[in-house]
């Protein structure tokens, strides 16, 4: 497995960050409530994925 350096892994930071916000702001914008449940769903897939690689960060970097 491919070890990250520190600056790789605060640019997949940002990436997963970045795309957390955007889905919950897709969220807002959505107008029917089924869109907005699943669109919520979607950030709870975001906010996990981000969550894992904070948690991960000695892993990842082998620091």
């Amino acid at each position: 497995m491919h070890k990250m350096t520190d600056d790789e892994w605060k640019a997949e930071l940002r990436r997963l960050t970045a795309a957390v916000t955007r889905k919950r702001n897709q969220v807002q914008c959505e107008r029917t409530l089924a869109e907005k449940v699943a669109a919520k769903e979607r950030v709870k897939l975001a906010e996990s994925a981000l969550r894992k690689h904070k948690l991960h960060y000695y892993e990842l970097t082998g620091d």
